[in-house]
């Protein structure tokens, strides 16, 4: 499901690509300047290395208690309202709008979408991994994809 509106997409992907980049030089450097802390065997560099990781790691699993459910499970579970709720805070609009107004409000357009998608996920059968390498046009698609993972992993750099 996408939050954010088409139009941000590709501001999303330059602030990830920086991102990535500044974090990936962060740590480079983080490694360079604990390479020159003593303690003998070197056993303080490793520790404090990783316990800063795990800070980090500590603040998202302390703002997770504050995070929505998912919209999609709520509406799996039969929860529609909080769904809905969940929804228009996403979209910053109000969920006490009309009904009666000409336009649907988004969060309710995509409401209807999630529960179609779902109903749709039911009444047809699922395909297992197996699928994947019986039919060509499922090999091609795994075939692209491992291509473009690949290459991206050796390109070291998105910028």
């Amino acid at each position: 499901m996408r939050i954010r509106p088409l139009v941000n997409c590709s501001t999303d992907i330059a602030f990830s690509s920086i991102n990535i980049n500044v974090s990936y030089s962060l740590t480079e450097w983080m490694g360079l300047g604990f390479s020159y802390i003593g303690g003998g065997a070197g056993g303080l560099k490793w520790r404090l290395f990783i316990g800063l990781q795990l800070f980090c790691a500590l603040i998202m699993l302390v703002g997770s208690i504050w995070m929505p459910e998912s919209p999609r499970w709520l509406v799996v579970q039969k929860r529609h309202d909080e769904a809905l709720t969940v929804l228009s805070k996403l979209h910053g609009t109000g969920v006490h709008e009309t009904e009666d107004s000409e336009a649907m409000p988004f969060y309710r357009r995509e409401f209807e979408q999630i529960e179609a998608q779902i109903r749709l996920e039911q009444e047809t059968p699922q395909f297992g991994l197996i699928a994947i390498f019986k039919r060509p046009s499922y090999r091609k698609r795994l075939f692209i994809i491992l291509f473009f993972f690949c290459f991206q992993q050796l390109t070291v750099s998105l910028l």
